[in-house]
């Protein structure tokens, strides 16, 4: 699995959900998702691009733990904090793309 587009009717990652997905590239997380898990993305060295929507608000502990690439994400997220695992960030806004 490379790529993974979420269902619009899911709202929400939970703990481990994509963990060690060596292989994932990117992921398209749809607008009502408002929280995601422990680790949920955590140890994909192949992850360069998430998109994470405004709605998401609640951040578990290391969502992205190891993953040293740059992600495409919502400039309103409160919680940035728990992406400082990521090596480079660059910000983008929603309405810009």
């Amino acid at each position: 699995m490379t790529s993974v587009e979420i269902p619009s009717s899911v709202t929400s990652i939970r703990e481990y959900a994509f963990n060690r997905c060596y292989n994932l590239t990117s992921i398209k997380l749809p607008d009502s998702i408002t929280s995601l898990g422990n680790l949920s993305f955590a140890y994909n060295s192949s992850l360069s691009y998430c998109w994470i929507p405004e709605n998401c608000k609640t951040f578990g502990s290391s969502v992205f733990n190891r993953v040293d690439k740059t992600f495409v994400i919502s400039t309103t997220i409160e919680h940035l904090e728990y992406l400082q695992t990521v090596e480079s960030l660059k910000m983008y806004n929603k309405k810009s793309e």
